[in-house]
């Protein structure tokens, strides 16, 4: 009886002992010997699993031998491994289809790769033994296999920009992306602040601005590729309505004063006010101001 394994030189059980690989055996016409095929026989980027006996018996059974010379094989199937792996870590998944017995396929056969991003993260495309920016790649498993789905940090801002006076202030806006995300802050203009300088999930930028003298001005924030614009008009300086004298010299005069903001606004905190006789030398001339808050008058 010769017993062989294809490829050729695996190691057997024959009626219980183990050998080596082709072996002819003496052996009684029509007895019977227990066979069996070891398990998974490693090697270099590849593996052997058993695929079958040529009498057609399991992995360990019982074989039958005849009242001529006969032959058992068993047959091993050849196997690679299929590597997946997301950079970064956190950024998305990878499943491969059908599922492999510990990550290794058929010689030959084709596996499907499908990637899928995280919150916040988005595909960009496989390295290694997958190619292309499709997030579903075919690869053939004609040798021990590679892939790496590569993504990236995606921002969204809650707001694309704000509208604002031209008086000081300041505000926030909420940033989304993905987890382990950074991003940089910056400001196009001295006018406009924003920060921190560098932001991660979950994250608000904080802005401020400072008093506009001139014409309206335009100042953007840009994070991860987005942008939050801050258009500020033109400051409202108070306003003074003058005064005019109704009675000659030496006689009690009242002059009446209005303060207004341009915007109508009544919350100016102080007034100061110039009297002048408009001749030289300006003897009957005077200066103070009025405190809205204290209601006191100062000359």
């Amino acid at each position: 009886v010769i017993f062989q394994t294809v490829p050729a030189g695996l190691p057997l059980q024959v009626g219980g002992n183990g050998i080596a690989t082709p072996v002819v055996l003496t052996v009684d016409s029509g007895s019977a010997i227990a066979v069996e095929a070891p398990a998974p026989v490693a090697g270099s980027g590849m593996r052997l699993v058993f695929g079958g006996w040529s009498d057609g018996g399991a992995v360990a059974h019982t074989a039958m031998l005849g009242n001529s010379s006969t032959v058992f094989t068993a047959t091993y199937v050849t196997q690679y491994p299929l590597a997946l792996t997301a950079q970064p870590a956190g950024g998305g998944t990878t499943v491969a289809s059908p599922v492999g017995s510990g990550g290794y396929y058929d010689q030959g056969q084709a596996v499907q790769i499908t990637a899928t991003p995280a919150a916040g993260y988005g595909f960009v495309s496989y390295t290694g033994d997958g190619a292309g920016t499709n997030p579903v790649v075919a690869v053939a498993m004609t040798e021990a296999k590679s892939v790496t789905a590569n993504f990236t940090c995606l921002y969204s801002l809650a707001r694309a920009g704000v509208s604002v006076t031209g008086s000081s202030g300041s505000g926030t806006v909420a940033l989304t992306t993905g987890a382990g995300c950074a991003g940089g802050v910056t400001s196009d203009t001295v006018w406009l602040t924003a920060g921190p300088a560098n932001v991660t999930e979950p994250a608000t930028i904080s802005y401020s601005f400072g008093v506009n003298d001139g014409a309206p001005r335009t100042g953007t924030i840009r994070v991860g590729g987005q942008s939050f614009t801050v258009m500020q008009g033109t400051a409202n300086w108070p306003a003074i309505e003058t005064g005019t004298p109704v009675n000659a010299m030496e006689a009690t005069q009242v002059i009446p004063i209005t303060a207004r903001e341009e915007d109508g606004a009544a919350d100016i905190a102080r007034v100061y006010f110039l009297i002048d006789s408009g001749t030289a030398p300006r003897t009957n001339s005077c200066y103070g101001n009025y405190d809205r808050g204290a209601k006191f008058l100062f000359l």
